[in-house]
């Protein structure tokens, strides 16, 4: 039985292949750094479900993609996914940042509606602190929505080309296996996300 790999939807989006590739041969984890720490914490103060770090698991061939929502709110049959982003006050908030933000939702959305499992758990760091599990399951009936918050801004995101989205992450993530691939990919694709798929996702500014 071949071992699933483990990987993060959030590195595929923030990391370059290599450095995926680097730390995955050294078998070493990402720095949890200060600034993270203050984005989870901020996150949590903002959300106002029970349903919060919201993890779900693609799995394709070898790999498995983990990805997280910040928050999921249900009412009724209605969804909406929530991705918090902690600005410090008096920042200015970068065009990168925005742009980054929303493939990284868009990203999540498109791997929920490509993903056969429904089911969303709270995430394991969250349970290691003392929260309770929480799960839901999402059904093909659902209305979603997704909602980017930053700083005092909202976006809402809908993902036109979920299948070309997730395929072309799936294509990252098994370049990032050895040096060479991961040099190619970031060659051809890295810092030029963001432009290949913006044309493939609805922006609204709310």
């Amino acid at each position: 039985m071949n071992t699933l790999e483990n990987i993060s939807a959030s590195d595929l989006i923030k990391k370059s292949a290599k450095a995926i590739c680097y730390f995955r041969k050294k078998r070493q984890t990402f720095k949890v750094t200060d600034r993270m720490i203050k984005g989870n914490e901020a996150a949590e103060r903002k959300t106002i479900s029970e349903l919060k770090e919201m993890r779900g698991s693609y799995a394709i061939d070898n790999i498995l993609i983990h990805y997280t929502f910040d928050e999921i709110q249900k009412e009724d049959n209605n969804i909406t996914l929530i991705e918090h982003k902690n600005i410090e006050e008096d920042s200015i908030v970068e065009d990168w940042y925005v742009n980054y933000s929303i493939l990284q939702l868009a990203f999540y959305y498109s791997l929920l509606l490509k993903n056969k499992s429904k089911e969303y758990y709270t995430a394991k760091f969250l349970r290691k602190q003392g929260y309770n599990t929480n799960y839901i399951k999402l059904s093909n009936d659902n209305i979603i929505t997704a909602i980017l918050y930053i700083g005092n801004d909202r976006y809402e995101v809908k993902p036109t080309a979920p299948t070309k989205i997730v395929n072309f992450y799936i294509d990252k993530a098994n370049a990032t296996f050895e040096y060479e691939t991961a040099i190619e990919w970031d060659t051809k694709w890295k810092f030029k996300e963001y432009n290949h798929f913006k044309k493939n996702i609805l922006i609204n500014k709310l």
